[in-house]
């Protein structure tokens, strides 16, 4: 039996659903995640198949201490080193992983002799110079400089590297890893566990939302977004007075648009913490409108996941993004969500009007976003390109012990 450890660091369910398939397929599976990563925990789904083990990886810190944090990325891989040894896993695949972090537990895996995967949902390296340049231009090209190194080291040193998007194909390309190791499979969500739901559910009822038109956006609100883009949408949606605009998230950016919503005094803007898993499917089918927003310096380095589980929930969807990215260059194509480009509120809000006002529109755009779920997210084609991934990446499943005694010579 194959043993395959998949780390995913940010604790999401698309990584938990192919963990799950696996498993069902025959390998041992252990689904390691980070103890508090501060969103909806995926990992509160107990896993339903024999063969896959999901355990939190734990260690004391100090998350508001972010002088502290490569210390604290690296201590955290050593914790997770620990899981890694212990299980002696054939392949480690690792996602959303801090680069110190990620360090410790390629060189685990290398230890053990084992295969490494490096999954890419993010270039780390261009968000820490994103978010230094807003500080101090110097230390930004400190970071980038460093970090950037550290990178390239790691996806040189990985058997195989498979990117969420071929937005991040030059950024590879750059670091000298051969296409020949390279895959592109695209990121999906658990359909599962989302599904529509009517407005008028038990979430909306208890925050005083039922049967009120809401435009509603659901995850972080940090260094990757604009809140001032959120901003000038409220205020617009304000004066119309058509909607209510629902931001359920936490971080730095919603820490500052719930202290400007009161300032504003916009009596139609509420925030909203973060809610468990288990009560996504309930926020997302109370929205007449789903809000989805990647800022331009951002869409070059990350890959907005939130928006496929927007998919499942058979709504429909305003995404901020410039049009050239995969994800929004898919989602228009399909139908499936109206792609706006960003800077431009004034467009956003006029969008969100017009299929407030128009339920025809609406449905079109929300049945466009379902097909798109259910024809792009079912696990099993999926798990097939990861198991070929494995192949390419010289990992195949080890021989049973009698078929390996027929092989002796």
């Amino acid at each position: 039996m194959r043993r395959v450890l998949i780390h995913d660091y940010g604790a999401y369910s698309f990584p938990l659903d192919l963990s799950e398939e696996l498993a069902a397929r025959g390998n041992g599976v252990l689904h390691l995640c980070h103890q508090d990563i501060g969103h909806p925990r995926s990992m509160l789904l107990s896993p339903r198949t024999q063969g896959l083990t999901v355990r939190e990886v734990r260690y004391d810190y100090d998350k508001y201490n972010l002088a502290a944090k490569p210390f604290h990325d690296h201590r955290y891989g050593c914790a997770a080193a620990v899981l890694i040894r212990d299980f002696k896993p054939h392949l480690v695949i690792s996602s959303n992983t801090p680069l110190n972090a990620q360090f410790v537990i390629q060189r685990a895996t290398r230890t053990l002799g084992a295969t490494f995967v490096y999954w890419i949902q993010d270039i780390i390296s261009e968000g820490i110079h994103v978010a230094l340049a807003r500080r101090n231009r110097w230390l930004a090209r400190i970071g980038r400089a460093t970090f950037g190194a550290l990178e390239k080291r790691l996806l040189r040193g990985s058997d195989f590297v498979v990117a969420a998007s071929p937005d991040f194909l030059p950024h590879l390309n750059h670091c000298g890893v051969r296409a020949t190791r390279i895959r592109v499979i695209d990121n999906w969500a658990r359909l599962a566990d989302i599904s529509p739901v009517p407005q008028d559910n038990p979430w909306s009822r208890a925050h005083g939302l039922a049967g009120k038109p809401c435009v509603i956006y659901s995850g972080t609100l940090g260094l990757k977004h604009d809140p001032h883009s959120f901003l000038r949408i409220a205020r617009i949606l304000n004066q119309q007075s058509l909607a209510t605009f629902v931001v359920v998230a936490e971080g730095p950016g919603a820490d500052w648009l719930k202290r400007e919503f009161a300032r504003e005094m916009l009596p139609r803007s509420v925030v909203l913490p973060l809610q468990p898993y288990s009560e996504l499917p309930l926020v997302l089918g109370s929205a007449a409108i789903l809000f989805s927003s990647v800022s331009p310096a951002a869409s070059r380095f990350c890959f907005p996941s939130k928006t496929l589980s927007y998919l499942c929930s058979g709504r429909p969807i305003v995404f901020v993004s410039p049009p050239g990215t995969h994800l929004a260059r898919r989602l228009g194509e399909a139908g499936a969500a109206t792609v706006v480009p960003p800077d431009s509120p004034g467009e956003v809000a006029r969008i969100i009007l017009a299929l407030l006002r128009n339920d025809e529109l609406a449905s079109s755009l929300a049945a466009g976003a379902l097909r798109f779920a259910h024809s792009q997210f079912p696990i099993g084609p999926i798990a097939d390109q990861f198991e070929s991934t494995f192949a390419l990446a010289g990992c195949t499943p080890p021989l049973s012990p009698s078929k390996a005694g027929a092989a002796t010579p």
